[in-house]
């Protein structure tokens, strides 16, 4: 569930950055950084390796 709900997250990002003064570059820091590292931390403890590769390559 972890997974899906940070590949929703990632679906914001043109709303988000679009409308957005990110200047300092903070908003964008969550999408690169801190977004990929929950991913990554979910997609390694999910058993079926099957549905993160479904969640990849659904985006």
């Amino acid at each position: 569930m972890g997974a899906k709900l940070v590949a929703s997250f990632y679906e914001t990002d043109e709303g988000v950055l679009g409308h957005c003064d990110d200047s300092s570059g903070n908003a964008g820091d969550v999408f690169r950084y801190d977004a990929k590292e929950l991913f990554v931390d979910y997609a390694s403890r999910c058993a079926d390796k099957g549905k993160i590769a479904d969640i990849i390559t659904a985006g």
